[in-house]
Order: C-alpha cells, then sequence, then structure tokens
C-alpha cells in the first residue's frame, strides 16, 4: 500500500517504517529510527530528524524538490536518490550512498558526516550543484562525481577504493582535497577553468595513475606520490610544493602554461620526466 504525506510526522522512542510514500506537499519526519522500505516520491522538500538511530532508504528516493537531514547516527540510501533545486543537505554520523544520486536546476549535494562517508562504486553522482563534504569524518570514495561547473570539496582525508574520475565540466568548478589523500587506485580530475587543490599529502599510500585533464591553477601543498603523474593541459600556474614521487614507467609529464617545483622530482622503475611549459619554469632543489 501507499501512503501520501503532508505537514509532520513526530514519535518519541518510536520507530517509522513507511511502505511507499508520496510527498503531497512539504513533509517533516521525526522519530527513533526511520524506515522507507519502499519509494519515496513528490516534488516536495523532506526534512528528517533521526537523533542518533539510523535513517534506511531501501527503495528509490525522488526525484524530490529537496532532502534535509538535521540528524542520524547513520544513513543509508541502498537505491537511486534524486532531488531538484532545494538539493540533498545532510548532517549525520555515519553516511553511506550506494546508487546513483542526481540533482537538478541547481540542486547541491552537502554532506557534515562525523562518521564515514562511504561512496560506493554504483553511486555515481551527477550534480546540477555543488558537491561539499564539510564534516570531520573519514571519505571512502569509490564512485564518480560530475558538476555543472560547480565545485566539489572534500574536507576531510579521502581514500580511494577504485579508479574514480572528478569533473566540474568546463566552467569555474574547484576540486579540492582539504585534508590527506590515499589509496592505491587511478584518479582523473577534470576542472575545466577552475582549480584544482591539494591541501593535504597525497599518497601516503601512493595512488596509481593521477590524471589531471584540465584547470586554471593546480596547487599541491604537500608531497605527492603516486604510479605516474600526467597533467595534460593547465591554462595558469601549477605549483608543488612538496617531493613529487612516481614509481610507475610513465613517470611524470607536466603540460601547461606555468609551473613552480619547489621540491624534487623523483621517479623510479624507468620513469621519465617530462615539463612542457608556454610560461615561465621555476624550480627550486631539482
Amino acid at each position: 500500500s501507499s501512503i501520501s504525506a503532508q505537514g509532520s510526522v513526530s514519535t518519541t522512542n518510536t520507530a517509522l517504517d513507511f511502505g511507499a510514500l508520496t510527498l503531497a506537499g512539504d513533509t517533516s519526519i521525526s522519530g527513533s529510527g526511520i524506515t522507507f522500505s519502499s519509494t519515496v516520491s513528490g516534488d516536495h522538500l523532506l526534512t528528517l530528524t533521526g537523533g542518533t538511530s539510523t535513517i534506511t532508504f531501501a527503495g528509490a528516493v525522488g526525484t524530490l524538490s529537496g532532502l534535509r537531514v538535521n540528524s542520524a547516527g547513520q544513513i543509508d540510501f541502498d537505491s537511486t536518490l534524486s532531488a531538484d533545486d532545494q538539493g540533498i543537505d545532510i548532517d549525520a554520523g555515519i553516511v553511506n550512498f550506494d546508487n546513483t544520486v542526481t540533482s537538478t536546476n541547481g540542486g547541491a549535494l552537502t554532506v557534515t558526516n562525523s562518521g564515514q562517508l562511504s561512496i560506493a562504486a554504483a553511486a555515481d553522482m551527477s550534480l546540477d550543484g555543488l558537491f561539499n563534504q564539510d564534516g570531520s569524518g573519514a571519505v571512502s570514495l569509490f564512485g564518480d562525481i560530475t558538476t555543472s561547473a560547480d565545485n566539489i570539496d572534500f574536507a576531510s582525508a579521502v581514500t580511494l577504493g577504485g579508479a574514480v574520475a572528478l569533473s566540474s565540466g568546463a566552467g569555474t568548478g574547484t576540486i579540492t582535497f582539504g585534508n590527506t589523500l590515499n589509496g592505491s587506485h587511478n584518479l582523473t580530475l577534470t576542472a575545466g577553468s577552475g582549480n584544482i587543490d591539494f591541501d593535504g599529502i597525497v599518497g601516503t599510500t601512493p595512488l596509481g595513475a593521477l590524471d589531471i585533464v584540465s584547470a586554471t591553477n593546480v596547487t599541491a601543498d604537500a608531497g605527492v606520490t603516486a604510479q605516474s603523474i600526467l597533467q595534460q593541459s593547465g591554462a595558469g600556474l601549477t605549483t608543488f610544493t612538496g617531493a613529487v614521487n612516481t614509481n610507475g614507467a610513465s613517470g611524470i609529464d607536466l603540460n601547461g602554461s606555468a609551473f613552480t617545483l619547489a621540491n624534487t622530482l623523483t621517479t623510479t622503475n624507468g620513469g621519465s620526466i617530462a615539463i612542457t611549459n608556454s610560461g615561465q619554469l621555476n624550480t627550486q632543489n631539482n
């Protein structure tokens, strides 16, 4: 059976389990354990408050106008998730995305996770707004993220669980890793006319092939270690402040405008170093 909801549903110390749910208007639900065992639909805003309990979406969600999660100890998205212009805003402990996530009409996705955020390989994200992970919990990243010229930001440590592609398209969206980045898998970054920022150490566990397809400025504030590093283009300044190391046969291949290399570049296992610059090349300690 299906349920049509509008307004508020609230319980104390009682779990809620919904079948197929259609939003007839903006709806707020709070309880100690909230389960949606079937689909959730309706072009309205759904707001959930779960406290320290678990919220589970077993079926497809959307397209909603937006989803707000004020609190949850854990939230699981087992199927697809789609939201419109009001986007997706999640404040929870553990957050698990196991299937695709889509937003339209500028809808942003913000995750404030105090526990681990897991984005599965099947959970590729196609967003018409920004992606912002601003919690203190770590990130396990298997799936790809694509935005429409909007920023992709990770505040916490990121570990790659598989080959990952992040793209902010051809526009000005910036890709930022605000903490460490690890995982022995390939990473492809496309920032168009935006920037790419690595604020922490990259590759304490060496990455696979790091491929920078496009960016204006690329900035690495600490060391970078990978099997290989390829920068296909760069319209502005690329700065490597820390040591750069590769351990694969493809070595280091940098192509772009201006480069500042403030530390050593080291390749092993037959890898070469090639730098093609149309602007100034500034090297130190090399």
